[in-house]
C-alpha cells in the first residue's frame, strides 16, 4: 500500500453522543488545507452508528472508512485506525473535540523538515457548559527522549499529526497493555525515531465530557508501575538526575488520577514518593500539601494554580498572531464570567 501525500484522520468513538461526533467531523471537513483528507472512523458502538457519517457527502473530506472496533481499549482502537490509514500523515482526533480550520494546514507546513515526525499544537480545554477552563500553548521538546522521560509535555492526542511511516516502518504502535497515559508512553518511543515540532497557538478545543482514562484512579495506579518497569533503565542511561526526575514524574501520574477520583490519601502518599525522588519537583510539593486537607484544599489549590497558569499563558500569548476559532456556527466555547 503506497502512501498518499494527504492526511488520514483517525477518530475512535463508542458513539455515545452523535452530536459530538458530528461536530468533530465537521471540524475536519472545515479544514483549509489542500491536502487530501481521509477520515477513519474506528467505531466501537454495538450498532456501528458512524456508518451514517460515512454515507454522507462532505465538502473537504475525500473518503470515509468505518473500521469495526471490538472496544478493547483506546490504544487498540488507535492501532486499528493506523492500520486502515493510507495517507502519508495521520492525525488523531477525539469525538468530543473540535479543530480550528487552519489546524492541519499550519501543522503540515512544519513537515518540510524530513527529520520531523510529529507536530503538536496548543489547545484550549472546554467544560461541558462551554466555558474555557484553560488554554495551553505547545512547547516544542524537539523529540528529546530525556526531556520526555523527565516529564516534558508534548500535547494531548487531538493536537497531534505524525508520519504514518513511524507506525508502518518503525513499528511504533500504541501499547495496548498500558492502562492509561498511553500517549506519554508513545511519545517516549517516537522520540527515539524522529524529531518533534509544534505550532504554539491553540488550534484545538478539547472537550471534557465523560470520564477520561486519566481520572480513573485504578487505571492510573496500574499504569505508573508499568512505566517504571518499561523505562527505568532507559532513564538511568541518561544519569542519576534523569532517573530520579523520571521516577518522580511517574509517581505524579498516580497522584493526578487519584486526585481526580477523590482518593486523596493515595494521592498524598504518591506525592510524597515523588517529592522524595526529586525534592525540586514543585508540583509534587504542591500536591503533597494540597492533599493533606482532602477535597476542599485540593479544589482551592487547583483553582489558585490555574489562575497563575492562565496569567502566565496570557502573558506569553500577547504578541501571538490571533488564531481563528472553529467556524461551525456559534462558537461552542466562551470565557467564564466568574
Amino acid at each position: 500500500m503506497t502512501d498518499d501525500p494527504g492526511v488520514s484522520v483517525v477518530l475512535a468513538t463508542l458513539g455515545h453522543d452523535l452530536a459530538d461526533v458530528e461536530r468533530a467531523i465537521q471540524s475536519v471537513d472545515a479544514q483549509t488545507t489542500d491536502a487530501e483528507l481521509e477520515l477513519i472512523l474506528v467505531d466501537g458502538s454495538e450498532d456501528r452508528v458512524t456508518q451514517t457519517f460515512a454515507d454522507r457527502e462532505w465538502s473537504r473530506i475525500d473518503r470515509v472508512v468505518v473500521v469495526e472496533d471490538p472496544a478493547t481499549g483506546l490504544s487498540a482502537a488507535r492501532n486499528l485506525g493506523f492500520e486502515a490509514a493510507t495517507c502519508e500523515f495521520v492525525a488523531l482526533h477525539d469525538d468530543d473535540d473540535v479543530w480550528y480550520p487552519e489546524k492541519l494546514e499550519r501543522q503540515l507546513a512544519l513537515f518540510d523538515d524530513p527529520d520531523v515526525g510529529l507536530v503538536a499544537c496548543g489547545v484550549r480545554r472546554i467544560d461541558t457548559d462551554g466555558t474555557v477552563v484553560s488554554s495551553y500553548r505547545a512547547r516544542n521538546v524537539t523529540g528529546d527522549t530525556e526531556a520526555i522521560l523527565r516529564g516534558a509535555r508534548v500535547g494531548p492526542s487531538p493536537t497531534l499529526v505524525v508520519r504514518r511511516s513511524l507506525f508502518t516502518d518503525a513499528g511504533v504502535r500504541f501499547d495496548e497493555e498500558m492502562p492509561c497515559y498511553e500517549d506519554r508512553d508513545w511519545f517516549i518511543r517516537l522520540s527515539q525515531h524522529c524529531e518533534f515540532d509544534a505550532v504554539p497557538e491553540p488550534l484545538v478545543d478539547k472537550g471534557m465530557q465523560g470520564e477520561h482514562l486519566s481520572s480513573n484512579a485504578d487505571l492510573a495506579l496500574r499504569a505508573y508501575p508499568r512505566f517504571l518497569a518499561k523505562y527505568d533503565s532507559l532513564a538511568a542511561s541518561f544519569g542519576t538526575a534523569s532517573a530520579l526526575e523520571f521516577r518522580s514524574s511517574v509517581y505524579m501520574l498516580g497522584v493526578s488520577g487519584s486526585c481526580n477520583a477523590g482518593e486523596y490519601r493515595t494521592a498524598n502518599r504518591l506525592a510524597w514518593q515523588a517529592l522524595r525522588a526529586n525534592p525540586r519537583n514543585t508540583t509534587a510539593a504542591f500536591y503533597f500539601l494540597a492533599t493533606l486537607g482532602g477535597g476542599p484544599t485540593v479544589t482551592l489549590a487547583r483553582a489558585l494554580k490555574r489562575t497563575v497558569v492562565d496569567m502566565s499563558e496570557a502573558y506569553r500569548s500577547r504578541s501571538d498572531t490571533p488564531t481563528s476559532r472553529p467556524g461551525l456556527g456559534e462558537d461552542r466555547s466562551r470565557q467564564s464570567n466568574s
